[in-house]
């Protein structure tokens, strides 16, 4: 039988990471594929489908195995190994995340004699990091991947004028929002003259330029009553109460914060006059026909508004319109709301996310030839963090990949 194979982060909680894993999933199993997730974090497993692979979280998959003590790694590896069980090599394919687990993967690979796809779902990406000559290796061989050229470049530090197709993916998340039971819509105020809201994890980078557009624009309208509407959480302890304390001086403004939802209801999404958000979140309200306004992943600055200013193909989350602002772009979706264009309904987008999953299965076809990065060499690799190294190996080497899992809970807290 057929194996796929995912190595990520989690399957907790709720991004366009865990979307596009899950979509992969379904179609991947619709065509007759065995699909095991492995994952390193704990938490509340908001998608349903996930949860059969619940005794699948290692947490040593959070950090690469350098930071781990050897009996630990050969623990991981062999269960792993275990789980996966009889497998053909030529029909079995690994797939990554990030750079720590394009370790961990291309370690199970090599044992397993199979494909290993490190496909990169990360906003940003820093050039010249320690693994840089495993991405490298894994680039040439054209089994490496990120959602945009711009990734690919940050990646390599801008030295790749022509990324190759198979470079770049579609992680699509196409099923966020459903008519599903909505008990949000009670929380807005219905008297409000209008509905902003913002989609996605209130950690990324992005966020705080737009709650600061949104605190603009409601304090050069005093005479009109706003909701503010924020659908995502933070794994960053203080991130929520960032944004209550930047509104609470507002007498105008109805703030609500949902946490983590999923399925996020239509009913709700459709209360709100413009969305401003980045990457897939900000295809997944254009795509139900609500107003909404891209922003650049990192700085926060306007895309322009889906639709309007270009459509969905034409413009990545990182082609920003300088000199123009956020609050601009709203009351420009605003005013000509009428004139946006929505080039995807459900059937379309869906076709769409078939075929690019049929496409990132023939990126195996590139190569013929198997080949592996050294192990000796990808038992020494470190990993990028905001941590210092010797800190995350004595983590790692003391506490074990448990007890490190609890000390990040506890930091985050």
């Amino acid at each position: 039988m057929k194996t796929y194979i995912f190595i990520i982060r989690r399957i907790c909680d709720i991004t366009g990471a865990q979307q596009y894993v899950y979509n992969k999933m379904n179609y991947l199993e619709s065509q007759g594929w065995r699909v095991l997730i492995f994952s390193s974090m704990k938490g509340h497993i908001l998608i349903d489908g996930f949860k059969k692979f619940e005794h699948l979280i290692l947490p040593s998959l959070y950090l690469s195995p350098v930071y781990y003590r050897k009996s630990e790694v050969k623990r991981t590896i062999n269960k792993i190994i275990s789980e996966i069980g009889d497998c053909d090599p030529d029909e079995t394919i690994i797939e990554s995340d990030i750079s720590q687990r394009a370790v961990w993967a291309e370690l199970i690979a090599s044992r397993l004699k199979c494909r290993h796809l490190c496909m990169l779902v990360q906003e940003k990406y820093k050039a010249n990091t320690d693994p840089q000559s495993l991405i490298r290796f894994k680039y040439d061989r054209h089994e490496l991947s990120c959602i945009t050229k711009k990734g690919i470049q940050m990646l390599f530090g801008e030295d790749v004028e022509n990324v190759r197709p198979d470079a770049r993916f579609a992680a699509h998340c196409n099923n966020v929002v459903l008519e599903v039971p909505d008990k949000y819509s009670v929380m807005l105020a219905p008297k409000a003259d209008l509905t902003f809201g913002s989609l996605g994890r209130l950690d990324k980078p992005y966020v705080p330029f737009v709650v600061e557009a949104f605190r603009k624009y409601v304090a050069g309208h005093p005479d009109k009553l706003f909701n503010i509407v924020f659908i995502g959480d933070s794994s960053e302890k203080g991130k929520k109460e960032e944004i209550r304390r930047a509104f609470k001086d507002f007498s105008n403004v109805n703030l609500v914060m949902t946490g983590n939802v999923y399925p996020i209801p239509a009913s709700f999404v459709h209360n709100v006059n413009v969305f401003v958000s980045t990457a897939g979140a900000s295809n997944a309200t254009y795509n139900v026909g609500i107003p909404t306004v891209r922003v650049h992943a990192l700085t926060g600055e306007p895309v322009g508004v889906i639709g309007l200013d270009y459509m969905p193909s034409e413009k990545s989350m990182y082609d920003s319109m300088h000199g123009v602002t956020i609050e601009e772009c709203i009351d420009k979706a605003l005013d000509k709301k009428c004139h946006i264009r929505y080039i995807y309904d459900t059937r379309v987008y869906d076709e769409k996310g078939v075929n690019e999953f049929k496409r990132q299965l023939s990126f195996i076809d590139y190569t013929n030839k198997k080949e592996y990065y050294p192990e000796e060499k990808l038992l020494k690799i470190r990993t990028s963090s905001h941590y210092p190294y010797f800190f995350l190996w004595a983590v790692g080497h003391f506490l074990g990949g448990k007890g490190q899992a609890k000390l990040w809970k506890l930091i985050r807290n």
